[in-house]
C-alpha cells in the first residue's frame, strides 16, 4: 500500500515550477501594457480629432479654405477610424 501511494504521485518538472510562472506572468504583464495603450490612444485619437476640429475652423476664420477642407476632411477620416476600431470591438465583447 505505502508503494501505491508513492507512484500515484505526481513529479513537478523544471517547466512547471520555474518556466510557466514567468511565461504567465510575462502574458499578465503584456496584456496590461494593451489595455493601457488602446485606452489612451482611444482618447490621444479624440484629443488630436478636437484639435484638427479647432485648427480647420481657425483657417476658416483666416480665409485658407484648401487648409481648411483638408483638415475637415482628416477630422472626418480620424473620426471614421475611431468608429470603426473602438465602437466595433465594444460590440464584439
Amino acid at each position: 500500500m505505502n508503494k501505491q501511494q508513492h507512484s500515484s504521485k505526481k513529479k513537478e518538472g523544471f517547466f512547471e515550477n520555474r518556466i510557466l510562472p514567468i511565461i504567465t506572468v510575462l502574458s499578465g504583464v503584456i496584456l496590461l501594457v494593451y489595455k493601457g495603450l488602446e485606452f489612451i490612444s482611444k482618447y490621444v485619437l479624440i484629443l488630436i480629432l478636437f484639435t484638427l476640429m479647432i485648427a480647420s475652423l481657425y483657417l476658416l476664420f483666416m480665409k485658407e479654405i484648401v487648409g481648411a477642407v483638408i483638415g475637415f476632411l482628416f477630422a472626418a477620416l480620424g473620426y471614421y477610424m475611431y468608429k470603426i476600431i473602438f465602437k466595433q470591438k465594444r460590440n464584439s465583447r
